[in-house]
Order: C-alpha cells, then sequence, then structure tokens
C-alpha cells in the first residue's frame, strides 16, 4: 500500500513537471517557429529533466519508508508494553488471590479454634505432643543411623588405606597390584576396572603415564555423576515404592562405578580421596534404603532429609565437574596429569572442587515426550505420491511468504519417512526443508537465519506458530509446551482429544523472536504416531491423582495426558506438574491404577532448561 502511494505521487509530480515544460514552451504560428531547439539541446533538456524528477521520487519514497519505519517502532513498543502491562496485571491479580486465600485460610482456623470442644481441644495437643516426641524419637534413630555410618566409613577407610599399602608393595609386579585396590568395589567394578587398567603402563607408584584412559575414567566420572543427579532429584519426588527401588538401585550401580572411575584418576590421594567417600556414602546409603523398601519397612523422614542432603552435595560436585570440563576444552592434554605434580590445571581445579561453590546456570525448555515413541511405520500418513516436481509446487507455496527463490531439489531421505528435500534461498539465508513422498506433507524445515534481539514476546511466538500450523492443515494441534532462550522461542504443540493432550501427536516449532516468524519445525512425531484411536476413561479422578503426589512436591496443575510407554504402547495418565526445592517435576500417574508411570525433572544447563 505505502508502496502505491509513493508511486502515485512520483506519477503525479512527472505530470506536472511534464505540464510545465508544455507551458513553458512559446507559441508558434504557421509553419515557422519562433526559436528552434536543436535535437541535442532538446535531449539534454529531457534528460535533465528526467534526472530531476527520479532524484524527487527517490526522495519522496525514502521519506516515506522512514515514516513507515517509525510508525513500526511506535506500534512494536506499544505491543510490548501492552503485554508487559497484562503480565504485571496477572502477577498482581495473582498475588491478590494468594494474599486472600492466605487470609481466608487464617479466618478459618480462627474460627475453628473459637468453636472448638474441649474434647477437640484435649485431642489436638495430644496429636501434637505425639508428634513431637515421635519427632524426637526419629532424630535419635538418626543420631544412632548417623553413627553407625561413620563407623562403616571408617572402617572401609582403613581397608582402603590397607589396599593402598598393599599396592606399593606389589607394585613393581605390574598391573596386578592395582587392581587388587579396586576388588572391595564389586565384581561388576572389578570387570570394568580391569578393561580398562590394562591400557595402563605403570612406572614407579604415583608416575602412572595416563593414556587414553585418564581422559576416559574422567569422562565417565562426570556422566555417573550427572546421572546420580537426576536419579536422585527424581527420588525425591517419587510417590511409588516399586519406581523409588529402581531408582535406588540405579544410583547404587552409578555410584559404584563413579568410584571405580575416580580411582583410575592419577592425581595424590589428598586431590581425590574426599570425592571418591562421597560417591562410595551414596551408594552405599542408597543400599541401604533399597534393602529397607525390599523388607517392607518405609523411609523415615529423617532419611528423606539424608537424602535430600546427599543429592544437594551431588549436584554441586557435578556443576563442579561441569565447570571443570568447560574449562578444559577439547584439546586438553590428560597426559600432563601427575600424582606427584600438584600445580598442573587439573590437579589444581580438582583439588579445590569441594570448596568451590557451584553457580547455577540458566534454563532453556525442551517439553516433556518432546522425543516420544517413535512407530515401526509413519501411521500418520495418507494419500498419493508426489513427484519431485510436485513436491517443488508445494516446497515453493508453504514459504512464499518468505520470498524464497532458487528452489532446488537437493536428494532423498529413505528414513522411516521417505522424503524429497529441497533448499532455496531467502534474504540471502538458507531455507532447508523436508517433503514426505507420501501426501506431501512438510516434515521438517530449517531457515538458517540469525537471530538478535528480542522484538517479539513468547506469547506472539506462539501465536505466529499456530498459524503456521493452520497452513499446514495442523490447526487442530493446540500449544503444551512454550519457553524461549535469547532471541528464540521454542514451542511444542500436540493433539487434544477427549480432555488429553496425545503427547505422542507432537509438533516442535522454533520461532525467531526478532522477525516473528518460525524459523525451525519439525512434524516427525506426529506423522509417524498419528493415527484414530480411543483415548479410554479415566477411573481415577484428578483429586486422587493430585493426593498421590502433593505431598512431595507442591502441585501446580494436574490434567490428562495419553503418553507414550513403549513397544509401540500407550497409556492414559494424570500430568501432575509441580515444584520441590525450587526444581519443576512432571509426574505421571496411571489414570485406571493409579501408579507412578514416569518422572521428568527440569535440568538446569547453560543454554536452557533441558528435560531429561
Amino acid at each position: 500500500m505505502m508502496k502505491k502511494k509513493q508511486e502515485n505521487k512520483a506519477v503525479e509530480k512527472i505530470e506536472n513537471i511534464t505540464e510545465k515544460n508544455k507551458t513553458a514552451l512559446p507559441e508558434t504560428s504557421g509553419e515557422t517557429p519562433v526559436k528552434n531547439l536543436t535535437d541535442g539541446e532538446a535531449f539534454s533538456e529531457q534528460e535533465k529533466e528526467r534526472e530531476r524528477t527520479e532524484k524527487e521520487i527517490a526522495r519522496i519514497k525514502a521519506k516515506e519508508q522512514k515514516k513507515a519505519e517509525r510508525e513500526r517502532k511506535i506500534l512494536t513498543k506499544k505491543r510490548q508494553a501492552e503485554v508487559k502491562r497484562k503480565a504485571e496485571k496477572r502477577k498482581k491479580e495473582e498475588a491478590e488471590r494468594e494474599k486472600l486465600r492466605q487470609k481466608e485460610a487464617r479466618e478459618a482456623r480462627r474460627e475453628y479454634l473459637k468453636n472448638e470442644t474441649k474434647e477437640e481441644r484435649e485431642r489436638r495437643l495430644a496429636a501434637l505432643k505425639e508428634a513431637k516426641l515421635r519427632k524426637k524419637r526419629e532424630e535419635k534413630a538418626a543420631k544412632l543411623n548417623e553413627k553407625r555410618l561413620k563407623a562403616e566409613l571408617k572402617k572401609k577407610r582403613l581397608e582402603s588405606k590397607k589396599l593402598e599399602r598393599a599396592e606399593r608393595k606389589k607394585n613393581d609386579k605390574g598391573v596386578g597390584g592395582w587392581v587388587a585396590a579396586v576388588v572391595s568395589l564389586g565384581s561388576v567394578t572389578l570387570i570394568l576396572a580391569t578393561l580398562f587398567t590394562l591400557s595402563l603402563t605403570t612406572n614407579m607408584f604415583g608416575e602412572r603415564k595416563n593414556s587414553p584412559g585418564a581422559a576416559q575414567a574422567y569422562y565417565d566420572f562426570v556422566d555417573y555423576v550427572d546421572g546420580m543427579d537426576t536419579n536422585m532429584s527424581k527420588l525425591l519426588v517419587s510417590a511409588d515404592d516399586e519406581s523409588r527401588q529402581k531408582l535406588l538401585s540405579e544410583i547404587t550401580t552409578q555410584a559404584t562405578l563413579a568410584a571405580s572411575d575416580v580411582a583410575r584418576i592419577p592425581l595424590s590421594d589428598e586431590n581425590k580421596f574426599g570425592t571418591a567417600k562421597f560417591v562410595n556414602q551414596v551408594g552405599d546409603y542408597a543400599k541401604y534404603l533399597n534393602n529397607k523398601l525390599i523388607d517392607g519397612i518405609s523411609i523415615t523422614k529423617e532419611e528423606w532429609k539424608t537424602v535430600r542432603e546427599l543429592a544437594g552435595i551431588n549436584a554441586k560436585l557435578k556443576n563442579d565437574l561441569m565447570k571443570l570440563s568447560s574449562d578444559l576444552g577439547e584439546d586438553f592434554d590428560f597426559n600432563s596429569i601427575s600424582a606427584t605434580n600438584e600445580n598442573d590445571v587439573f590437579s589444581s581445579a580438582f583439588a579445590d572442587i569441594e570448596s568451590r561453590a557451584a553457580e547455577y546456570p540458566e534454563l532453556i525448555y525442551d517439553g516433556p515426550f518432546s522425543d516420544g515413541l517413535k512407530a515401526k511405520k509413519a501411521k500418520g500418513l495418507d494419500g498419493k505420491k508426489v513427484t519431485s516436481f510436485e513436491a517443488q509446487k508445494i516446497y515453493e507455496e508453504i514459504f512464499a511468504d518468505y520470498g524464497v527463490q532458487n528452489a532446488e531439489a537437493i536428494g532423498e531421505k529413505n528414513d522411516k519417512i521417505k522424503t524429497i528435500n529441497f533448499e532455496g534461498e531467502a534474504d540471502k539465508t538458507r531455507l532447508y526443508a523436508e517433503i514426505s513422498e507420501v501426501g506431501g506433507n512438510l516434515i521438517t524445515f530449517d531457515y538458517f537465519m540469525d537471530c538478535q534481539k528480542e522484538v517479539y514476546d513468547l506469547d506472539y511466538c506462539v501465536g505466529a506458530g499456530e498459524k503456521f500450523l493452520e497452513k499446514l492443515g495442523l490447526g487442530d494441534l493446540k500449544p503444551v509446551w512454550a519457553a524461549e532462550s535469547g532471541a528464540v522461542a521454542y514451542i511444542n504443540y500436540a493433539l487434544f482429544k477427549d480432555g488429553a493432550i496425545v503427547y505422542p501427536d507432537m509438533v516442535k516449532v522454533t520461532v525467531c523472536k526478532e522477525r516473528g516468524i518460525v524459523s525451525g519445525f519439525d512434524s516427525r512425531e506426529y506423522y509417524l504416531n498419528h493415527t484414530e484411536r480411543e483415548i479410554g476413561k479415566a477411573t481415577l479422578t484428578a483429586e486422587q491423582a493430585r493426593a498421590k503426589t502433593e505431598d512431595k512436591i507442591e502441585v501446580r496443575s494436574v490434567r490428562l495426558a495419553l503418553i507414550p510407554k513403549g513397544n509401540d504402547a500407550e497409556v492414559l495418565t494424570y500430568e501432575c506438574m509441580g515444584v520441590a526445592d525450587g526444581a519443576t517435576y512432571y509426574i505421571y500417574i496411571d489414570a485406571t491404577s493409579g501408579k507412578q508411570v514416569k518422572i521428568f525433572k527440569v535440568v538446569e544447563t547453560t543454554e536452557g532448561r533441558l528435560l531429561v
């Protein structure tokens, strides 16, 4: 529209100038003009007038463009201000509602106490007294248990020193003496340790020349500590003894393997003894709790407190190791590590791990079941096969608004979904896409644009994603997970049926917040799993599902969700989202049996939030 106005103004200007030139020419009578211009002079005047006209048109266009840009910026600021205002209003209203709820709770309690009978008061006070006594008994039992654990640790430490002395004596005989030091860790650990030990060459004690085995030991140790962190976090919110046993068993195995790996890192005992002791302690305690559950004995509040403390220490250890790994870089020479030299970068950093405070990184989101159950065949594709020519037309039509040019087929992909792949250019940037051979559906695309500024908010990006899905004929999908990292928004959309989220039928969308357009798309999960299905009926109520988790997490929402279970199976669950110790969890309760099916924890990374 703006361009049309500019052109109209330019045409009007030309007409005015032309008319002016006509009136400026002298009138002639008969066949003889008063003054004739030579052809060269006439051409020169016309050329000058044309240049003046073009300059005027360019000036008008530039002026209009500047005006349009100013109006766009003003509109963007107004939109951002409105979004901020609404967010602040919602926050204020939520705070007011929470304040009112607390007030009503206080008033209800005062009213209850006011109308409390003598017998009720006596029962209440007796219950409080009993709770205090029970707490004291639990604290006493915990102290006794702590003493027992300390005694066991002391015994293990003495055994470890004996083994070390035996290692020194046998060191001259080769690798056999070192292998003996890890026998106490169990048969599984022994096998793994033996395999890795054979790759080491031993000179004098404390001067091992480490081959890639040292690097392998360190990075395996980091992985096991990371796995312990995830499983311990899940354990703290688990509401099912069967699930707890599985998690405790995994923690025990991971801790045992971690202890084996840290023993193989060529550092002095002073630099790694505390770390080795800690992972052994976690493994022993997990085994102890698992045995209790096997015997039908519940875990006490004090024991849960111990688990929480161990989980906190492990989280700090994990973050310190992640930082150390980042500082080392990919090219770090592990041959520079020596037990006799504590001044190298690795030894110094490892020595400071236990004393250095860890900082929690920022978060990015990836939604639950973002990589759902992969079907053996694509269930959601139908229709006739398209040719390469037809697929290109589909590609050009989908991205017509992007101004894509020079589109061309660049091959095929014959995976579970056979696709014809295309690449084009938009704003001097590549736009890659995959079109299914069956049905001609868009499976994936990537627009390799550079997004730096945060012009549009998350709500706008969610809406942009919905419009793009409508264009593809997927307008029945709704957003189930949305988050942002820098100038990019990540949104997952899924099918809703009979009041339940159908997670297997999921589409991932990426939106550039600088331009407010979709820059990435992935519908593989949707087309692999989408089919006509019966959701079924829940025998459990939402409140019953909430009750199974609210003693572990502060439940924020409960909703029905159909989730992948394995072996191409799906199960109807209640998705209970909540918070515990500042972390977000998603717990899935079977809507029929009431059993816990799955736990997701939002894990912190330097790039944002990631669900595991």
